[in-house]
Order: C-alpha cells, then sequence, then structure tokens
C-alpha cells in the first residue's frame, strides 16, 4: 500500500505477488483470502493503465466464489464493482453494468418488495459505501449506454431512477455515522452519486425539453449540499435550540452505535451460515430499536425544536425558495463536478439551468486568481504581470459563472442583489471582484475595474435549505448591530501554503497589509465594537459574538474541503490565553 501511495507501482506489485505466494502456501489456491490479493493486484494494474491484467486478476477472484459457492458478502460486492469500473475504462458499459449490479445483489441481504419498479430497494445490506459504489456505477454506465442505443429516453430515466434509490440510501445511512473521519469519506462518495444524478436530470431535459427533470435536478444539488457540515450546523443548532440534556443527547449516540454494531454483526453471521446466535443479537437490536423510537418520542413531546430540527428532511422546494426571494434578487447556486460545473439560478419567476465544463481553462484561471491572492501576485516583482493576469482571469471567470447564467434569464437587468452558493474551488474565489470587462483607466490601476461589486450587492451562503429552510428562521435578533476584528499577526516568516495544508497555521501566517485599515473605514461608517491588533483574540470573539448581528472578520482563513468542520479562522495568538487562537 505504502508503494501503491508512493506511485512506484512495480515495487507495490512485487510485495503483493509475494504476500499472495505467502496467502497460497497458507490456504491454497482457491481459499477466499486469494480473492483479496487479487482485489490489490487489480488496483495497482488499474492505476497502471493495464486493464486487461486488472480484469483478468477481478475475474479470478469472482471465481472463487464461485467454486465454493458463496454469492454474498462485501469481498465479492468490492470485486464486481472493481470490474465494473474497469470495463467502464475499456468502453464495454453493458458489461460494466452488469458487473455493478453483480456487486449490489453480493451486498444487499434483501430487498424491499414494498419498492416495485425497475430499480429494486435494498432493505438489509453489509456495507452502505459498496452499495453507493454499485449504484453509482450503474447509473453512470446507463448514461454511457444511452449515448450509444436507440432508447435513450429509457436509459436515462433508469439512470435517474437508480440514483434516487442512491439518495435514499444516503439520508439513511448518514443519519448512523459517528465517526468524523466516517462521514468526511461519506460526504465524497455522496458528491459523486449526486454530480451522477444532475447530469443524468439535465441529459434528460436536453433529450425531453421537460421542466420537471431540472427541478429534479435542484433536488439532487440541495441534496448534495445536506452533507457533512450541513448535518453537523442541524445538530449544533439542535443542541442549542433544544436545551437538550447530556445525558440524553449520550444515551441518543450510545443506541446508535449499539444498534449499528448489532446490525453488522448480524449480517456477517448470516453470510457465513452461523445462525447460532443470531436469534439472541435480534433480540437485543429489538430492544434497540425500542429504547430509539422511546427517546424520539421522549424528544418530539418535551423537547420540541430539538425533534424538528434533528429529524427534519434536509432538503427544500424550489417553489418555496421562489416564494421567499424579492424581486431583484437572484440567487445563484453551483455543483462542481469532475467534468462540468452545473449552474442553477432562481428568480422569484424564472428557474435555469447551465452547464459549463470543469476543462484545463477553468482550472487555470481559477489557480491565477487564487495565486493572485494567496501569495500577492504570481510575479511580486512585476505587477504588470500581476495586473494582467488578475484582470485576464476575474474577467474569464466572470463570464463563464455569473455572464452565463444571467444571459438565460429573463429580466437579468433588473437584477439588483446575487445570492451565491460556491461549491468546490469556488470557496476560494470572492466572487464581488469578477470583472465584467477589462475597462481599466490606465495599466495597474485596480480601483478603476469594472468589479461585480460595483453593479450588485452580494451575499453568500451554504445551501439553500440553510439560507431558506427551517433553520434559517430560527435565529433571534441579537441586542447590538456591529462587531469586527482585524488581528495583528506579527514574528511570523513570509512562508508557506505548504505549512497551511500541513496544519502548522502559526509559522505560516503573514501579515495582512490592508486589514486595519478595511475595519477602521468600517469604523467609521458604523456603530459597533471594533477590536484591533492583539485584542482581537478568540477569547475576546467567544465573549461578544452572540450579542450582534453582524461580525466582520478582516483575517487570515484556512478552509478545509474534505472535513468543513476543521475550518479555521486565525486571530491574534494571546500567548497568555488558554485559546489557541
Amino acid at each position: 500500500f505504502v508503494y501503491d501511495d508512493l506511485k512506484d507501482y512495480d515495487k507495490a506489485l512485487g510485495f503483493s505477488f509475494k504476500a499472495q505466494a505467502i496467502r497460497k502456501s497458507l490456504f491454497g489456491e482457491m481459499h477466499p483470502q486469494m480473492a483479496e490479493s487479487d482485489i490489490i493486484i487489480a488496483s495497482i494494474y488499474y492505476n497502471l493503465k493495464n486493464y486487461s491484467a486488472a480484469i483478468d486478476h477481478l475475474e479470478r477472484g469472482i471465481s472463487i466464489f464461485k467454486h465454493h459457492k458463496i454469492d454474498k458478502g462485501p469481498v465479492l460486492a468490492e470485486l464486481n464493482n472493481n470490474a465494473g469500473e474497469v470495463t467502464m475504462k475499456l468502453g464495454k458499459y453493458e458489461t460494466a453494468c452488469q458487473y455493478f449490479q453483480n456487486g449490489m445483489d453480493a451486498n444487499v441481504v434483501s430487498y424491499d418488495d414494498a419498492y416495485a419498479g425497475d430499480v429494486k430497494y435494498p432493505k438489509e445490506f453489509f456495507r452502505s459505501s459498496l452499495l453507493l459504489r454499485s449504484l453509482n456505477g450503474k447509473g453512470n454506465s446507463m448514461m454511457e449506454m444511452s449515448k450509444l442505443k436507440n432508447n435513450r429516453t429509457q436509459l436515462l430515466e433508469s439512470s435517474v431512477l437508480n440514483y434516487e434509490v442512491a439518495d435514499r440510501i444516503i439520508e439513511l445511512q448518514k443519519k448512523s455515522l459517528l465517526d468524523q473521519n466516517d462521514k468526511v469519506e461519506f460526504a465524497d462518495l455522496s458528491h459523486l452519486i449526486y454530480e451522477g444524478a444532475i447530469n443524468a436530470c439535465f441529459l434528460m431535459h436536453e433529450e425531453t425539453g421537460e421542466g420537471k427533470w431540472l427541478e429534479k435536478a435542484f433536488y439532487f444539488l440541495e441534496r448534495s449540499k445536506a452533507g457533512v457540515l450541513a448535518e453537523s450546523l442541524f445538530s449544533m443548532n439542535a443542541k442549542s435550540f433544544g436545551r437538550i440534556p447530556d445525558g440524553l443527547l449520550s444515551f441518543e449516540r450510545k443506541i446508535k452505535s449499539e444498534k449499528s454494531a448489532y446490525q453488522t454483526k448480524i449480517l456477517e453471521a448470516r453470510a457465513s451460515g452461523d445462525t447460532s446466535g443470531i436469534r439472541s443479537m435480534t433480540d437485543a437490536l429489538f430492544m434497540l430499536s425500542n429504547q430509539a423510537d422511546s427517546l424520539e418520542r421522549v424528544f418530539e413531546k418535551d423537547y420540541p425544536e430539538y425533534h424538528t430540527l434533528k429529524y427534519t428532511n434536509s432538503s427544500i422546494d424550489l417553489n418555496h425558495i421562489q416564494e421567499n426571494l424579492n424581486t431583484g434578487e437572484v440567487l445563484v447556486e453551483y455543483f462542481e463536478g469532475d467534468s462540468n460545473i452545473f449552474i442553477f439560478a432562481v428568480t422569484p419567476g424564472s428557474f435555469e439551468v447551465s452547464s459549463i465544463p470543469a476543462d484545463s481553462s477553468y482550472h487555470m484561471n481559477l489557480k491565477k486568481l487564487k495565486n493572485c491572492f494567496a501569495r500577492q501576485g504570481t510575479n511580486p516583482y512585476r505587477p504588470e504581470i500581476d495586473f494582467k493576469e488578475f484582470s485576464s482571469s476575474a474577467q474569464a471567470l466572470y463570464k463563464l459563472l455569473i455572464g452565463v447564467p444571467l444571459e438565460k434569464m429573463r429580466g437579468s437587468k433588473s437584477v439588483r442583489e446575487l445570492i451565491i452558493i460556491p461549491d468546490g474551488q469556488l470557496w476560494y474565489i470572492p466572487f464581488d471582484v469578477l470583472l465584467k470587462d477589462n475597462s481599466a483607466v490606465s495599466e495597474g490601476n485596480y480601483a478603476s475595474l469594472n468589479y461585480l461589486i460595483k453593479d450588485y450587492s452580494i451575499v453568500y451562503g451554504y445551501s439553500s435549505v440553510l439560507s431558506f429552510g427551517s433553520i434559517a428562521n430560527k435565529h433571534t435578533k441579537a441586542s447590538e448591530d456591529y462587531l469586527a476584528f482585524a488581528p495583528l499577526y506579527e514574528n511570523y516568516p513570509q512562508d508557506s501554503i505548504v505549512q497551511l495544508a500541513l496544519g502548522e497555521f502559526r509559522d505560516a501566517v503573514t501579515p495582512l497589509k490592508w486589514n486595519v485599515r478595511e475595519v477602521e473605514t468600517l469604523k467609521e461608517k458604523f456603530a459597533g465594537r471594533y477590536f484591533f491588533s492583539r485584542d482581537a483574540t478568540e477569547g475576546t470573539f467567544k465573549k461578544n459574538a452572540a450579542n450582534y448581528n453582524v461580525i466582520h472578520l478582516a483575517m487570515h482563513a484556512v478552509v478545509d474541503d474534505r472535513d468543513p468542520m476543521n475550518s479555521k479562522f486565525i486571530f491574534y495568538q494571546d500567548k497568555d490565553s488558554m485559546e489557541d487562537g
């Protein structure tokens, strides 16, 4: 695994074959553990793009299970999923689709008979991650098949149905996740699911012209945002508004953990054929389920606000958003996928969806614009080059990210406020500085550029659920209006983004030239409390933040895409304080 991670695939293969030889000497050539070696070796061949060798090893692993007449289990499911991904690379989409279905059947212990139709709904299964991979693979293979077959509409509709099942699995499973790392990994997989779902809906709209498919795409967009951060915010708000005793919350977590453990043990026992302990485990699971139901009734009766937040469905209706938008307001929400960026633009009377390619030009302009802010330009000793790179990238991104949706929108000239909900790398750029054109009065004159902020009021949000849903209406108005911080960063080396990525924040923070001036300008215009330099500490923020309606933070921050709750603001570090800043 180490050599595989280092991309030294020859050494990785060498050690993997040695490990397989040891397993063979211990267990024999047709033992199921040999199939696990085949999975590892196939993954290395996959990385080497030797897809024929990869599929040979995966088929060999599958044949071992056939030899023992074993048709269920997570290893067999992984073999089939991996075989599906390899055959997708080979362009054999029908074969890939069958592999993914086989992987799903190997992973699922029982299907829910209550759900009829083309796609069966899994009821009991070994691993949700394997199941979601199967569903995602099936959906993608159907989309690829639709490009080559005459029954394009039928295949795309089946793809969407497939993703609807995946969406339901995600909704049920994310509530049972306990470990933060598991939540982050689950969020990554969920993002792939929703990218496929949005793409399938978009293609269906292109094929049929029916608006319902764009509304379905918007549904999937919002479901994609109901991930790690949204779940954490719902949980935090539930505790805040519900005033739940810590003992009840601990009991809730304990029940969830024990239920998950018993469910896994029961499924593993069924798959192995060892039914001796299933009865007692099933009884224990039944008791835990009753306790969970009883606890939910307690929450519903005694802590109704907590119950509403905790158990509400984290999605929102498009009509509800349109009803809550004012004239002149536009919600522009993004989904950044591996291949395309989908842009959803909503006004009180219209709804448009656009797709732009996430190609090398898009990524290059993003990188240039981020560099202009992160390191004060890519050429600090040639300001004219910095200016050109900033203005060209800011204008190119405006055309793609704002110009495209506004051009399609009816009545775009009356728009005065943009509600921006970014995604992925778009969180790193301030939309305020995107340029409608490149008409500076003079070269290097940044103040004369036609910034987006000059024409529109701009508001940012994380998702429509958090901006327009029930949780957005739970906030009470604070007693004071304006609070601002402009910390001092002194005696820090002038490096480096690498250290920031590693978490060594304090050795990487560089001084901000204009943050104090920025906040002083605000102080001249707005009444409130202002903390500068060494007074702008984490402790001061925690003491005051809850009392203010508007909080302005002119400071460094670090965003963690994979684990949003690990993102950080960087205050002045008070050496005498217990806070880490």
